[in-house]
């Protein structure tokens, strides 16, 4: 695994864990998530699109979301839309796997 490749999953593991720690409820997860995802340098430098996007498995994200890429404004735009909704997958894999890991700690 790669230094970037590591960075951005220690990353997305560690934003899981701060929305699991600061919500009280999971129905508040996807928000949270949505608003963290949104203000990370992974979404907001071009240059960090691209780790997303060699990293993540999640790069059809938006079509499962059923989300049409805005494409007017160039290709530097629809690479910040894929990385974006490919990280907030990603983030909300890792949302499971810490509450699986957390009620399996707890039996």
């Amino acid at each position: 695994m790669s230094n970037q490749s590591k960075e951005y999953w220690d990353t997305v593991r560690s934003l899981a864990e701060c929305i699991v720690d600061e919500c009280e409820d999971q129905d508040e997860f996807y928000d949270r998530a949505f608003e963290i995802v949104d203000g990370s340098s992974y979404v907001i430098f071009y240059s960090k699109n691209m780790v997303v996007l060699q990293c993540s498995n999640n790069d059809g994200a938006f079509e499962d979301q059923g989300i049409e890429l805005e494409t007017s404004r160039g290709w530097r735009h629809i690479l910040t839309q894929v990385a974006f909704w490919a990280m907030l997958q990603d983030v909300m894999e890792a949302l499971e796997m810490i509450i699986d890991e957390r009620e399996e700690n707890n039996e």
